[in-house]
């Protein structure tokens, strides 16, 4: 046992100096391990609870629950640290233990035997869920299957952490050790004789050596996280059995090993969640758009899925999503909410939305497309309304660079025709585009047609339509791409084509 070695040299040195605290040691040991487990293991509770650091937990953390009723369902990942009677053994890890303390200094032995608490190390199921599951395995299926006497909801927010193994009998012993000394120290140095002082002193160092050992066997002993991972056809859940790194507290531990692993996120890529959206959550968006709050529904209660610390983190990637510069394919459409026609409003693509409640939604890119279509449909429908029709001075404006210009009169639109007999109306329509260099064509289609189909539909009139091309390039144009360009503006048979 860690720690074991030192203790067990200072017990032999009162024994060979005939001090009578030898036989009341192990006699109060005994006593412990036969007939007081539950202080043991209460003591065991009361030192974990007392390390420093959350980890990932931070305040959901469930010490020792004696059922499924005492661990709250709710949508936030927490861990269930199984308490000493409820320990982990199966033979394939027992083994790798036995590796890592063959080599440990010292025994607690006595003229009557050691105390090694159980006899032998049970070798009890494995973590594939068949029959012979291990005590902590037991309780570990029962909390994730139930709340009481409700169905669990949310499988897939609970971890757990157990202890196991010869450690674990080891950590049994000394805190057994150390209740007894203390107990000693408590009932006799009030009432000891100057001679039984000096044996007490002996018996205060003892209890400092087994208070330390306590905190060393504590890590070597819990060294296991049982982690749920899928459920059966049947229903049954699967669990992976996770060993724990050394150092820093028990949630630390848990949090480092799981992160390590995968099996729990505290960040998700916006990527990730689309290939999720678009393969197991496909039906969430099939209607256009999924609220969070509902995504993550699934995401806490599915063990299918990937376990996420917290609500915040899919928030996260959300958020990230729309700035994508594939979000179309690689991402998705954002917005706080959809009014009573159905419109999304604040739909965000191609930029960050800032901050959104667990109430906005992700919106499948072919709807958002669609609404930003057609309100670009309506926007260009409504300047062209707004150029054919001017006030006075004959000079009306098109939108940033567009321009009509009349006569000195005013112009009112009128006439099943739209035009009004009797007042001067503008005889010139020009506009200027700019147009995005990743898609032009589509940018052109959607901006310039409604304009161009309305007015080449009035008889008599002469539409022109000139594309220009400028680029700059601050250190310059490659040759071949040069002598490329003007190849293609003359087979195009461009008017005018410069390079500079």
């Amino acid at each position: 046992m860690r720690g074991g070695g030192r203790l067990a040299r200072e017990l032999q040195l009162l024994e060979s100096a005939g001090s009578r605290l030898v036989d009341v040691v192990r006699c109060e040991v005994d006593r412990f391990l036969a007939d007081a487990r539950e202080e043991i293991h209460a003591e065991i509770v009361k030192r974990l609870r007392a390390e420093q650091g959350d980890g990932e937990f931070p305040h959901r953390i469930l010490w020792s629950p004696q059922s499924s009723e005492h661990v709250a369902d709710e949508p936030e990942v927490r861990l269930v640290v199984l308490g000493p009677d409820t320990p982990h053994r199966q033979s394939l890890h027992d083994n790798d233990e036995a590796v890592d303390s063959s080599g440990e200094e010292g025994d607690w032995s006595g003229e009557e035997g050691d105390w090694s608490g159980e006899e032998g190390d049970s070798t009890e199921g494995d973590s594939s869920g068949e029959e012979g599951d291990s005590s902590a395995l037991e309780m570990a299926r029962l909390i994730i299957d139930n709340c009481g006497a409700l169905p669990r909801r949310y499988r897939n927010m609970v971890v757990f952490a157990a202890a196991g193994g010869q450690s674990l009998d080891d950590l049994e012993v000394a805190t057994a050790v150390f209740l007894s000394l203390k107990g000693i120290l408590e009932r006799d140095v009030g009432v000891a004789t100057q001679a039984e002082v000096a044996e007490l002193a002996e018996v205060a160092e003892l209890a400092l050596q087994a208070d330390d050992a306590i905190g060393l066997q504590i890590a070597d002993a819990y060294r296991w996280a049982l982690v749920p991972c899928s459920s059966t056809h049947q229903g049954r859940v699967e669990f992976d059995i996770v060993r724990l790194p050394s150092g820093a507290s028990l949630a630390q531990r848990v949090s480092s090993a799981l992160v390590n692993s995968g099996a729990l996120s505290i960040r998700y890529s916006p990527q990730s969640l689309r290939g999720k959206l678009d393969r197991e959550l496909s039906s969430l968006w099939a209607d256009g758009d999924v609220r969070i709050s509902d995504l993550w529904e699934h995401f806490a209660s599915d063990l299918s899925l990937p376990r996420l610390r917290d609500i915040a983190v899919l928030v996260a990637a959300v958020e990230a999503a729309p700035a994508l510069a594939d979000w179309r394919t690689g991402g998705f459409a954002t917005a706080r909410r959809s009014d009573d026609s159905g419109r999304y409003v604040e739909l965000t693509v191609g930029s960050h939305p800032g901050h959104l409640p667990s109430e906005a939604l992700v919106v499948a890119p072919v709807f958002a497309v669609g609404q930003l279509e057609s309100d670009a449909s309506a926007e260009s429908r409504s300047r062209v309304t707004a150029d054919t029709v001017g006030s006075s001075g004959g000079v009306i404006a098109g939108g940033d660079e567009g321009e009509t210009v009349g006569s000195s009169d005013g112009v009112v639109a009128g006439g099943d025709d739209g035009e009004t007999k009797g007042q001067s109306l503008p005889t010139r329509y020009r506009r200027v585009l700019r147009l995005d260099p990743a898609d032009p064509v589509q940018d052109f289609d959607r901006l310039a047609r409604p304009i161009i189909e309305r007015l080449t539909a009035l008889a008599g009139t002469r539409v022109e339509i000139t594309v220009e091309v400028n680029a700059v390039r601050e250190l310059g144009i490659p040759e071949c791409v040069s002598k490329g360009i003007a190849d293609n503006m003359q087979t195009l048979g461009f008017d005018r084509s410069e390079l500079q």
